[in-house]
């Protein structure tokens, strides 16, 4: 700054040659003056002075207070972000004792500068960096798959574990955490596995894959048997014994005064529900392997029938499938129909594993016909089992 002086005089008039130059104060400092003086022509003299003069060249000092929220361990933010600085001056004094700066965008290793200022308006300047914000939280994905390996889709039954497994990716700050496999072993309808995720800001993701069915008990078949045509007959049902040898493994059995006999077969599932029923028929042929027919005719649904009406010795296997693919353990019967008796027969489950390799099976039973009570006795020999 420069002060100057100038002077009047209403007399003799001002002695130019008196008059003080312009001062220029130059060091710093508070309430400095700059004085001068001036003469008139006849030598009268005045002087004065200038003063509270304030200078002050020297910037403040700056010092970084660090930020608010302070980053995690790894360095991260998931917040916006504000670092504040304080202001100091011995001289003039700091404009603001503290000044702030905000960072809102996302991004790594980003910088804010914080600026002090002086009464004298001198500056100061200081820059931050290394500051990491992430505020979008990671994507998570859960998928499933069965104990095959196979996917799993949601609201199917299946008859395995299922097992389920979350990915996590983050594009900026990268993942920190994920949910480990989770696995569904418990029966049951629309059961569910949840998981989580996070970031390194710890900004997080959670998920769940539901609708798992599991079931692995087997659905169960009741059988029932009714009459086949009566022809005008009155229908006559009796108990029959079926005998193999050696062993002397017997069944029972239920006999009609029918030509012919109908075969019902109805499944349950408390569970997933039933698919289908698989079944089989072969005749069994005196002198012949005893057949186990294959499972190679279906019944879609829980419930349906088998009609016998051709005379002979059949062999009927079925077993019903839910909708989870379990199947029941296969069951056996043995039907006898004599179209020209008109007497038809169905015994109860027989035990394939207990027979022997090789038997004579005997069929005895007596039927009431009218008034007639007539003996039945049917006979057929297997030299070895199929």
């Amino acid at each position: 700054m420069q002060v100057s002086f100038s002077c009047t005089d209403l007399g003799s008039g001002v002695n130019p040659a008196t008059v003080s130059p312009p001062a220029t104060p130059s060091g710093e400092g508070k309430d400095q003056s700059a004085s001068g003086s001036c003469a008139d022509m006849v030598g009268n003299s005045a002087t004065t002075s200038f003063t509270q003069v304030d200078i002050d060249k020297t910037a403040p000092t700056i010092s970084y207070q660090g930020q608010a929220p302070p980053a995690n361990a790894y360095g991260w933010n998931g917040t916006n972000i504000t670092l504040t600085w304080s202001c100091a001056d011995t001289l003039s004094g700091a404009l603001k004792a503290t000044v702030q700066a905000t960072i809102s965008a996302e991004g790594a290793n980003q910088s804010a500068t914080g600026n002090c200022l002086d009464q004298a308006g001198n500056g100061a300047a200081d820059t931050k960096s290394g500051i990491n914000l992430d505020r979008t939280a990671p994507v998570l994905i859960a998928r499933a798959a069965t104990a095959d390996g196979k996917p799993y889709t949601s609201g199917t039954w299946t008859n395995q574990n299922v097992t389920v497994t979350f990915s996590c990716t983050d594009a900026l700050s990268g993942v920190a955490m994920v949910s480990g496999p989770v696995t569904i072993s418990t029966e049951g309808a629309n059961q569910s596995a949840a998981g989580s995720c996070s970031d390194r800001a710890g900004n997080s993701s959670a998920a769940a894959f539901t609708g798992i069915d599991v079931d692995r008990a087997a659905p169960v078949t009741a059988f029932a048997s009714q009459p086949g045509p009566l022809n005008g007959r009155t229908l006559s049902t009796t108990t029959a014994t079926v005998t193999v040898d050696p062993g002397a493994i017997t069944v029972s059995g239920t006999c009609y005064d029918s030509f012919g006999l109908i075969a019902n077969l109805t499944a349950t599932d408390s569970l997933s529900g039933v698919a289908t029923i698989k079944y089989g028929t072969a005749l069994a042929v005196s002198g012949q392997p005893l057949p186990n027919p294959a499972l190679t005719n279906t019944i879609n649904g829980s419930s349906g029938t088998i009609q016998f009406q051709t005379s002979g010795a059949y062999v009927l296997t079925y077993a019903a499938v839910d909708q989870a693919g379990n199947q029941e353990a296969t069951q056996t019967r043995w039907v006898f129909v004599s179209m020209p008796a008109g007497i038809s027969c169905v015994t109860t489950p027989v035990p394939i594993s207990s027979l022997p390799n090789a038997g004579t099976v005997t069929f005895t039973a007596m039927i009431q016909i009218g008034l007639y009570k007539i003996p039945l006795s049917f006979t057929f020999v297997y030299p070895s089992r199929t």
